[in-house]
């Protein structure tokens, strides 16, 4: 998976709604607030989120945390599998993953399409250079936030 940049996200047993941005300083609190993810910005510090938990380090100055949220107005009535993890760089918080069941896909999509607007289908990506092919669905919010399922 390539940390920096855009990701692909693989539907298996588990389904992983990705909120992925780019170089600026949009982020995610609710659906239609891009301006934070659990009301603080992309770039944030781990400081900035005292219940996460290190779970992992990913090489290249990478490291993913885990914290408890109301993921709500991302999910609906979806329960995740765990708390989201956080991925921070050198930036700070550079992405969000939160992992659901797969039988349950239906039910985001159709709960993020109410609350965002349609999707953009989502074939093709570029995974560390190569071309990858997958239908994902794509959300943009605000100028540097995007949403795959």
């Amino acid at each position: 998976m390539k940390i920096t940049g855009k990701a692909t996200i693989l539907a298996m047993a588990v389904t992983i709604l990705a909120l992925i941005i780019g170089t600026g300083g949009a982020a995610l609190a609710g659906p239609k607030s891009p301006d934070g993810f659990l009301g603080k910005p992309w770039g944030a510090k781990v400081s900035d989120f005292p219940q996460a938990r290190h779970s992992v380090d990913l090489g290249g100055g990478y490291s993913v945390y885990v914290t408890p949220a109301d993921l709500t107005p991302l999910l609906g009535s979806v329960q995740a599998l765990s708390g989201p993890r956080l991925i921070f760089g050198q930036k700070g918080l550079e992405k969000v993953y939160i992992l659901f069941p797969g039988r349950d896909y239906q039910a985001v999509e159709t709960h993020l399409n109410q609350v965002l607007g349609h999707q953009t289908p989502l074939v093709y990506e570029l995974m560390n250079g190569q071309p990858f092919f997958g239908e994902s669905a794509l959300w943009h919010i605000g100028k540097n936030t995007r949403i795959i399922l």
